[in-house]
């Protein structure tokens, strides 16, 4: 086997591929599973506030994942409670949006406030 074709065989290797990078995780809590039903009031000061129903996916003390069927941007600002009748309110603002590949969107919302641990 000559040099070249040594080399070939080792780049063709696909364990030898490197892995891909992932961004750094900046969450300061760590998630936990979650589902159940959820409110949250989306009010930006220009128009009647709206009133949305969401489905939570996971939670933590710094914030929340939930499924929505709109996309909100990043920026925006909701009340958000997870009991839609005892619940008392949180603040929250949205940070990341992103499509689900099924027709709805997964937002990722951060508390205005931390909860104690």
């Amino acid at each position: 086997m000559t040099r070249e074709h040594a080399q070939a065989d080792v780049a063709s290797d696909p364990h030898d591929e490197i892995p891909p990078t992932y961004p750094l995780e900046r969450r300061r809590a760590p998630r936990a599973p979650a589902s159940g039903p959820m409110q949250a009031v989306l009010a930006n000061g220009r128009e009647m506030p709206w009133v949305m129903r969401l489905g939570l996916v996971d939670c933590s003390t710094g914030g929340l994942c939930v499924a929505s069927d709109n996309a909100l941007a990043p920026g925006a600002r909701l009340s958000l409670r997870i009991d839609p009748v005892h619940g008392s309110w949180r603040t929250g603002v949205v940070v990341r949006c992103s499509p689900d590949g099924m027709g709805h969107y997964r937002l990722g919302i951060s508390y205005d406030t931390r909860l104690a641990a």
